[in-house]
């Protein structure tokens, strides 16, 4: 690891540790004395420290340790050392600011001012990739898993809290609390951007291939490759991909181990029209496959060119259950012509440039038999055009 790396380490972990001593001073000092709670893992241990008087570090420790075994399991270890080391300091600090006095007893201020602090400091925390709630971790894996939006999941989750605080304390409690997380909600996004926004990043390196081959493996983030050119660089390799702002730091944590000198922007994306952030659950069939965009040449595994059936007119792949995933067909014609009539690929496979992929395997085909490549489908048939083939 350079010494670039290792600063920017620290950095990460000097201000998780602030964000984490934020949050606790929020939640003792703000919202505990007057019985007020946070949301997820964090409220269910202030309902339980309340009831039964254990002590409210120790209890989030201890809630949150299966969720850091599935983190561990599912998202790597880096994010559940920053997530766990984030818990321990936020943990430390609760046990250290809970002898001392509440700032205030007005519900009022507690509410604002709570909310307020605690969204800054859990905002710190979740923009520099560490976690002090363990149902952060599981609306993420449910997000991957089903599409599920996160910030829909933690809302389920901390209605059910709040539903329980309005029982056990009362409902002005349950509003108080409510109000509480959407202030917290609002000062998170302007220091964070929020869990569940959807984030566009540009990424501008010299090693595409070895970038977007990590990303999918470890965010499970398709990624578009464009072709750009610089005014001094000159030709560039673009790689454009959409994911959740939680998403952001590992991101970068991915770029940063394949080729530091990237440049990248991350960019806000107000509205999704299609399906366009897929989750690994969806590209569990998309080969693995690296476009080279000079010469379109295409480099492939062995175990890649097993799954495509080559025949005279036609090129095809499917599944293992013998589902048709993607094809094309060029019948000949006249005078040793091959038409390229058709090409499909399943609809879990789109956006993956597969159809391009096959039409280019199609044409190389029909010129090694010696054949003259023309289309009437009309994808093809720009495609072809368009690549000069």
């Amino acid at each position: 690891m350079n010494m670039d790396k290792r600063l920017r380490l620290l950095i990460d972990f000097l201000v998780l540790a602030a964000g984490a001593v934020i949050a606790a001073f929020a939640i003792e000092e703000f919202l505990v004395p007057c019985t007020i709670l946070d949301g997820g893992v964090i409220g269910v241990g202030i309902i339980i420290s309340t009831v039964s008087k254990i002590p409210l570090g120790l209890l989030t420790i201890v809630l949150n340790i299966p969720f850091l075994i599935i983190g561990w399991k599912k998202m790597g270890y880096l994010f559940v050392i920053k997530a766990a080391y984030s818990m321990v300091i936020f943990s430390i600090a609760l046990e250290a600011f809970e002898p001392l006095k509440g700032m205030t007893d007005e519900y009022l201020l507690a509410v604002c001012f709570g909310g307020v602090i605690l969204g800054f400091g859990v905002g710190l925390v979740i923009r520099y990739g560490g976690c002090l709630d363990g149902t952060e971790t599981v609306a993420i894996l449910l997000n991957r898993a089903k599409d599920f939006p996160v910030g829909r999941t933690v809302l389920i989750f901390n209605l059910i809290i709040y539903s329980v605080a309005g029982i056990l304390f009362g409902p002005d409690r349950a509003m108080y609390s409510l109000l509480t997380y959407f202030i917290t909600s609002k000062i998170l996004d302007l220091v964070e951007g929020g869990i569940g926004q959807a984030k566009s990043a540009l990424i501008i390196t010299d090693a595409p291939t070895e970038v977007a081959e990590n990303i999918y493996k470890y965010l499970g983030r398709t990624v578009t490759i464009i072709r750009g050119e610089g005014l001094v660089s000159g030709s560039k390799t673009i790689l454009y991909c959409v994911l959740t702002q939680f998403e952001v730091p590992q991101l970068k944590s991915v770029i940063d181990s394949v080729d530091a000198s990237t440049f990248v922007t991350v960019s806000e994306v107000s509205e999704i029209v299609g399906n366009h952030v897929k989750s690994r659950s969806k590209e569990k069939q998309v080969m693995k496959r690296v476009e080279q965009f000079g010469n379109h040449e295409v480099k492939e595994d062995k175990q890649e060119k097993e799954q495509y059936v080559i025949e005279s007119t036609r090129i095809y792949w499917r599944d293992e259950s013998g589902k048709l995933m993607a094809e094309v067909t060029f019948p000949e014609m006249p005078n040793h012509v091959y038409c390229i009539n058709h090409t499909y690929v399943d609809e879990s496979l789109r956006g993956q440039g597969i159809a391009g992929k096959l039409i280019q395997m199609a044409a190389d085909t029909i010129k090694e038999n010696g054949g003259t490549v023309t289309a009437t489908c009309s994808y093809a048939s720009k495609w072809l055009e368009k690549n000069e083939v």
